[in-house]
């Protein structure tokens, strides 16, 4: 009898009936995004990206990257549009540079499943040592590429080595 009248009694007020209903409504639509969002259709994409770069083949790399998209490099000052890095992708080919081999991927939806993060571990020759690519993908018409980074990975064990060299006058 006491949780009906506290029932009754919190439902009295017109306020707390919309507070309720909305909450209610909120929890739905957020149940509803986060079932709807499929990473698989990501690791397709991103899969494809990857795949592209390994035949060297740039219209497969770029079919899913947006118009606008933007690549960071592992230098401050690398930075690129969509255009720009296609460009520089294409002189790497011509002087037969490898590529990236991902070891592994982690996808991490995000804005309510309309975004998507991809961090990968990847190896690639050219460095000595593992590199993190970050890819962040907006669905608009599908899954499209919007920007992308790639770091150089430290060795736990090198960092206090890496600290003695940054703060050395």
């Amino acid at each position: 009898m006491t949780g009906y009248l506290l029932t009754k009694s919190f439902f009295s007020t017109k306020l707390m009936q919309k507070t309720f209903f909305t909450l209610c409504m909120l929890l739905a639509a957020y149940s509803i995004q986060a079932q709807s969002f499929k990473a698989a259709e990501v690791d397709a994409v991103d899969k494809q990206f990857d795949e592209g770069l390994l035949r060297q083949d740039l219209k497969m790399t770029f079919m899913n990257v947006a118009d606008n998209a933007i690549f960071y490099g592992t230098d401050p000052n690398d930075k690129w549009t969509a255009t720009t890095f296609r460009k520089m992708l294409e002189k790497n080919i011509a002087e037969r540079r490898p590529t990236p081999i991902t070891v592994s991927r982690t996808i991490t939806p995000v804005a309510a499943g309309t975004m998507a993060i991809v961090t990968k571990q990847v190896n690639w020759s050219i460095f000595k040592t593992p590199l993190r690519e970050v890819a962040v993908y907006e669905k608009k018409k599908g899954w499209q590429l919007k920007y992308f980074s790639l770091n150089i990975l430290f060795p736990d064990e090198r960092i206090h080595e890496l600290n003695q060299i940054a703060t050395r006058k």
